[in-house]
């Protein structure tokens, strides 16, 4: 089994992983931090859309594997050298038993994508090509292009491909496998294919603290969030959850309020035991400290000069808010986050 813990951008999906690492029944690895593979733009999702869904004559195979290469060597970048030339080689493999045709060639595209020293160079072996010929020129500039149109057995190997990348952890057989963020929170599911046995555990957190968290703890971390002007976060908040039936239930897919997990702890955890069929905690409390956890909650009330932005939220997203008034009082007894 993979789970999935998901978030929907500083929602404390973090902790869910924390809380799951006391059992004995899952494996964890720093490796699978912000596993985001399938999803992001370049991953695999964009990857199939363009030569399976969409292709277009070779423009968009050629692109859409060279990004999709460059995104996955990224996200390996931080691996230690022995690892990370694995990983590569089972990059090569996956796109080799997708890729239909090779060839030394360049474009339009991948000339543009060339480094600045590169370019140059090409520009004045391009001008004298009447001079050289065009064999010097041709060995300059060609690139190794790529060419697959929809390739049959593109699902089989990309979670493969998944599935061997996961194997490098070395995981246990007899364990549930956590990976951080490996599907995206508001539609786990579309990349469910891409995985052995997968099931998700979506975290979502209030929508005040986040405004606070995300402005004023760690605004550093979150530029991706917009906080400089209230509507363009409700707008932002909205707009990530409106299409989310919470009411619909998927028998692969829980969704859990980070609140809950602090202030009905005992309960979430039951909750989340149930769905995964574990029970076997083997430390309680040891990463996942509600009692310390709670100092991330109720951020707005500290800041009273968001007064009007915070009720401006609470009428636009009552929807989402967590009722703390169900809860005794709490001082906050340390540095939030």
């Amino acid at each position: 089994m993979i789970v999935g813990v998901c978030g929907l951008g500083n929602t404390g999906s973090m902790a869910v992983i924390d809380l799951l690492k006391e059992y004995d029944e899952t494996f964890y690895s720093n490796l699978f931090h912000e596993f985001a593979l399938c999803y992001c733009p370049d991953g695999l999702i964009d990857l199939e859309f363009h030569i399976v869904d969409n292709p277009s004559r070779f423009h968009s195979s050629d692109i859409a594997i060279y990004r999709f290469e460059k995104y996955i060597h990224n996200y390996f970048s931080s691996w230690d050298e022995d690892l990370r030339k694995t990983a590569i080689e089972v990059l090569n493999s996956f796109l080799d038993s997708i890729v239909q045709v090779e060839w030394k060639g360049t474009w339009g595209f991948r000339i543009d994508n060339y480094s600045f020293s590169k370019k140059m160079i090409y520009k004045i072996l391009y001008k004298l090509r009447p001079v050289f010929g065009d064999n010097l020129f041709s060995k300059y500039a060609n690139v190794q292009m790529k060419y697959s149109v929809r390739p049959e057995n593109f699902d089989s190997s990309a979670r493969l491909f998944i599935s061997q990348i996961i194997k490098l952890a070395n995981p246990p057989e007899d364990k549930i496998v956590l990976i951080d963020q490996a599907f995206s929170g508001d539609n786990p599911e579309r990349c469910f294919k891409y995985f052995e046995d997968p099931y998700a555990i979506v975290v979502d957190r209030d929508p005040r603290d986040l405004y606070i968290l995300s402005k004023y703890y760690i605004h550093a971390d979150s530029l991706w969030i917009p906080t400089d002007n209230v509507e363009n976060f409700i707008t932002y908040y909205k707009q990530m959850r409106v299409n989310i039936d919470l009411l619909k239930e998927h028998k692969r897919i829980l969704r859990i309020q980070y609140e809950d997990l602090i202030y009905n702890y005992s309960f979430t955890k039951r909750k989340i035991e149930s769905f995964l069929n574990i029970k076997e905690q083997k430390q309680t409390e040891i990463f996942f400290k509600p009692q310390v956890s709670i100092n991330n909650t109720q951020l707005y009330k500290d800041f009273k000069k968001e007064d009007e932005n915070i009720r401006i939220i609470e009428t636009a997203l009552q929807d989402w808010l967590f009722d703390f008034s169900k809860y005794p009082s709490f001082i906050r007894s340390r540095k939030v986050w």
